[in-house]
């Protein structure tokens, strides 16, 4: 059994990966909250998947640590995703720049902000709400919104400035690719097109070439060769990078150990179909054999574990991190409209919308929206293994 471990109220991208395998992965994928198992005295032997490490607060990363180390330690366990080692979005990126990978930078905002190339944004390091500025092209403006941002509490200490280099393609669009990783395997899931800077699944154009170009990337996986040794440098077995090109050089936006793999089960546009079902199949035989890789319990085995200590029976523990994950989520949806703009499309040049070809020419359904469950707030609630 794969355990996949994540935050209260951000269950759902593993939730909506099962339910479009049709229940082939049932017996797989068993998800766990972290406030509940760090609770726990005794857990099952099998594979631990430390998802969503972004999210974890604060208070609780010591203890996720420790939590890991005495997984792999009992030799019954086996851990991905091992937050010791694991690079989240600041860390990586700055790798990537150090080591020529990418060609922009990230600063926090507390940063001597003088050598900034513009034109930047304004982010929140361990959110997926996506930019909370449009694009700022002087260090006034920086200025103003680093200050205006800086005033709402949950946001303060999290935010980072990106340089931002998208470029168009010569059809004048932007695209950005997602590809999954499952431990050795790249997986593409996705493409997106727009004709702004700001490629997120609410601006995305769908038109049938583009259908095709998307088939066709997922189809033939180009770019795996070139992303495998990216997720090892991050020290993740799981997750989702995000990534483009920018004058032929391929950059990495993120890799999300939590990523929206496919929207609730609605059928897809039409052509998508083919794209999603390769998706699916190739999701399927990698977590089965990433199952039936990991350690196998005997009978009545369990693995001992020292729960956390605090002022707080486990209840009341587990109860105000789902509290706080409700917060989360709320600071989370408003994104880029918190800083004033309804539209980042005004602040590169855009392509010139594109006439209607056929019944293709629209915005994606609901269904394949990124991260639209996020922003609608549309979470599951707590799962709980049996002790």
């Amino acid at each position: 059994m794969i355990h996949v471990l994540v935050t209260p109220q951000f269950d759902r991208p593993i939730r909506n990966l099962t339910a479009n395998c049709g229940g082939a992965l049932d017996d797989t994928i068993r998800i766990v909250t972290y406030p509940y198992i760090l609770t726990r005295r005794q857990v099952d032997p099998g594979t631990y998947l430390f998802a969503d490490l972004d999210r974890v607060p604060g208070a609780d990363a010591a203890a996720v640590r420790d939590l890991a180390a005495a997984l792999s330690a009992t030799g019954a366990a086996r851990v991905l995703n091992d937050p010791r080692r694991v690079l989240l979005r600041y860390d990586l990126l700055r790798l990537l720049h150090d080591r020529g990978v990418n060609d922009f930078r990230v600063f926090r905002a507390s940063d001597d902000l003088g050598g900034v190339r513009f034109p930047v944004f304004v982010r929140c390091e361990h959110d997926h709400g996506g930019p909370r500025t449009p694009l700022i092209s002087n260090p006034s403006d920086l200025a103003s919104a680093i200050d205006r941002l800086g005033r709402r509490r949950s946001w303060r200490e999290q935010l980072i400035v990106t340089e931002c280099v998208a470029t168009p393609d010569g059809d004048g669009l932007y695209r950005k690719y997602g590809a999954l990783f499952v431990r050795g395997r790249i997986i593409p899931s996705h493409l997106i097109v727009a004709r702004s800077w700001l490629v997120k699944g609410h601006y995305r154009v769908v038109t049938a070439d583009i259908a095709t170009e998307e088939y066709e990337y997922v189809r033939d996986n180009p770019h795996a060769a070139r992303l495998a040794p990216l997720f090892e440098l991050a020290g993740i077995d799981y997750g989702r990078i995000d990534y483009g090109f920018a004058d032929g050089r391929l950059q990495v936006y993120e890799i999300n150990t939590n990523p929206t793999v496919m929207g609730r089960r609605q059928a897809p546009h039409a052509s998508r179909r083919p794209k999603r079902q390769i998706l699916v199949d190739r999701l399927v035989d990698a977590f089965r054999a990433l199952d039936a890789d990991g350690p196998r319990a005997k009978a009545g085995e369990t693995i001992a574990l020292r729960p956390r200590r605090g002022l707080l029976p486990s209840w009341a523990f587990r109860s105000v991190r789902a509290t706080q994950g409700l917060w989360k989520m709320y600071a989370h949806r408003s994104g880029i409209r918190a800083a004033g703009s309804a539209s980042p499309s005004h602040d590169l040049p855009s392509a010139p919308r594109a006439r209607a070809d056929g019944p293709h020419d629209a915005l994606a359904p609901p269904d394949e929206v990124e991260h639209a469950n996020e922003r609608r707030g549309v979470h599951g609630t707590e799962i709980r293994p049996q002790p």
